[in-house]
C-alpha cells in the first residue's frame, strides 16, 4: 500500500493569527525582522518579554485568537488527502499547553472533525527546538508549511520540502521549496494536478530502507 503524503503545519500565524492579535493588543513594532517578537525591543526587557508568555494573561490572549482565513474550511479537505500534524513552538507544559490544545480541538475555533487522532498536535517549546525537532525527525514529514523564516532556511529542516506561508517578516527566507499568500494557494497546490505535491527528501530515503519486499510467487 502506498504511503500517503505527510504535511507538518504550523499554528500560529498559519493557522491562528499570532501576530494580528499582538498588534491589536500592543501595536506595532517600531521595526519587523526575521523574528516575529520584536515587540520587547519597544520598551519591554526581554525578561518581561518572556514572563509574559508564561502568564495566564498570555493564555487568555491564546485562547482568544482568531483562525486565519481559509484555514476552517481547509483543514478537514486537507486532512482528508494528506496525513497533517499540527507542530507548533508553544509552552510543552502548563497553562499554555492546556490553552493550545485547547485551540485546536475543544474551543470550537476549528471543526469538530480536528482530532488527536485524525490530526496530530504537536508541541516542541521553542522555535530552536522545533528546528532541532525537525532535524531529528525529517524522516516522518514530506512537507513543512510555515511562516517562520528561519525555520524555513534552517540546515535541520533541508529534509522536508518546506513551503512558506508570506507575512512581513519571511520575505528574506531563501530557501523555501514553494510559497504562498494565503490558504486558498495552499488548497490549489495540494489539490491541483501535477507531480508538484512530491515525497520529502528524507523520507523518500526512510520509506525506500523500510519498505517491505514484493513477494514474488
Amino acid at each position: 500500500m502506498e504511503s500517503r503524503i505527510s504535511i507538518a503545519l504550523d499554528l500560529h500565524d498559519v493557522v491562528a493569527a499570532w501576530v494580528p492579535a499582538i498588534i491589536e493588543l500592543f501595536g506595532w513594532p517600531q521595526r519587523m525582522t526575521g523574528r516575529v517578537w520584536d515587540w520587547y525591543d519597544d520598551g519591554w526587557s526581554e525578561q518581561e518579554w518572556q514572563d509574559w508568555f508564561k502568564s495566564e494573561t498570555y493564555a487568555i490572549f491564546l485562547a482568544n485568537l482568531d483562525v486565519i482565513h481559509g484555514a476552517y474550511d481547509g483543514l478537514p479537505k486537507l486532512s482528508r488527502k494528506y496525513d497533517v500534524s499540527i507542530l507548533t513552538a508553544a509552552p510543552k507544559e502548563g497553562v499554555g499547553f492546556v490553552t493550545t490544545y485547547n485551540w485546536v480541538y475543544r474551543s470550537g475555533k476549528l471543526p469538530l472533525s480536528i482530532t488527536p487522532e485524525r490530526m496530530p498536535l504537536i508541541v516542541v517549546g521553542s522555535s530552536e527546538e522545533k528546528q532541532q525537532y525537525l532535524g531529528e525527525n525529517a524522516y516522518k514529514f514530506d512537507w513543512l508549511i510555515d511562516d517562520m523564516g528561519a525555520t524555513i532556511d534552517s540546515p535541520e529542516a533541508q529534509g522536508v520540502n518546506r513551503m512558506c506561508f508570506s507575512a512581513p517578516w519571511n520575505f528574506s527566507a531563501k530557501n523555501a521549496t514553494a510559497r504562498v499568500k494565503n490558504w486558498s494557494e495552499i488548497m490549489k497546490f495540494f489539490f491541483a494536478p501535477g507531480p508538484q505535491v512530491t515525497a520529502g527528501p528524507e523520507r523518500s530515503k526512510w520509506l525506500t530502507l523500510h519498505s517491505t519486499p514484493e513477494v514474488v510467487r
